[in-house]
């Protein structure tokens, strides 16, 4: 049994331990919202401020101290582009993401990512079975009204942001074991997952002068990201490599076959 002395002690660690859980998830879950197709909705929320304004709330109440300066300007940065397309209108917003994600675009940078791991069929096939294993493991059932396949970059940020609640329950219910569980499957959800395809789909848009919306939203997550590795111990060579795999070329008309191998190759890129 505690002593008094004690009990304050204790009571202010799990409060400050709920706040992190819960501060990440609203981090994980805003940025996942974004990378996901605009409606009028959250282009509201953007246009007003109201979504940017909760991470940043969240970030300095609950995250004060452990926040990283990269995080802090790449924040900064997407600010500063919320208020362009804001000013521009949802058509502007929307054609940015068709540019960025679009069926077009996606020859060069998909936003799925199985298209980073390997340009084999049958490690793509075993990699996106892993995520659908997740998925199932809490209980998340990807709605079919999103048109997203699961492996969605929008799809596995919100995914993040809901173990990060899981565990935010965990720790205020005083569920030991189950935040044990959460907090082990963020670990390698990140390490084999999201912490090597984020950095690379941000390359990858960087690279070729897409979208700086985008590209300052992928900025931001990368950050959040390196955060969290860094918060969970992680290092960089625990995190899975992901290097864009460039689909095969359209097969020629009189039916020969060039470049066949052109699949198996990924881009250039360093450790994610």
């Amino acid at each position: 049994m505690s002593t008094p002395s004690d009990s304050p002690s204790s009571l202010s660690d799990i409060t400050a331990e709920l706040g992190v859980a819960a501060a990440r998830g609203v981090n994980y879950n805003r940025v996942g919202e974004l990378l996901l197709r605009p409606d009028e909705a959250l282009f509201r929320r953007l246009a007003c401020g109201s979504l940017l304004a909760e991470v940043e709330q969240v970030r300095c109440a609950l995250l004060d101290g452990t926040c990283t300066g990269e995080a802090d300007a790449a924040l900064e940065a997407l600010k500063c582009e919320t208020e362009r397309v804001a000013a521009a209108g949802l058509p502007t917003l929307e054609e940015e993401y068709d540019t960025t994600f679009g069926h077009a675009a996606a020859v060069d940078h998909p936003p799925h990512e199985m298209h980073y791991t390997a340009g084999n069929l049958f490690q793509q096939t075993h990699d996106l079975s892993d995520v659908n294993g997740f998925y199932r493991a809490f209980g998340v059932d990807v709605p079919t009204a999103s048109h997203e396949r699961p492996d969605h970059v929008g799809i596995e940020m919100e995914f993040l942001g809901l173990l990060c609640v899981k565990e935010a329950s965990a720790v205020r219910d005083g569920l030991t074991a189950q935040r044990s569980t959460t907090q082990a499957a963020q670990r390698r959800f990140l390490a084999e997952h999201l912490g090597g395809f984020v950095p690379a789909l941000h390359r990858q848009i960087e690279e070729r002068g897409r979208s700086s919306f985008y590209c300052a939203v992928l900025r931001f997550a990368s950050a959040l990201i390196d955060e969290d590795c860094v918060r969970l111990g992680i290092p960089l060579e625990e995190r899975r490599r992901h290097h864009f795999v460039a689909p095969p070329p359209p097969e020629p008309e009189d039916g020969s076959c060039f470049g066949c191998s052109v699949g198996e190759l990924g881009n250039e890129g360093g450790d994610s």
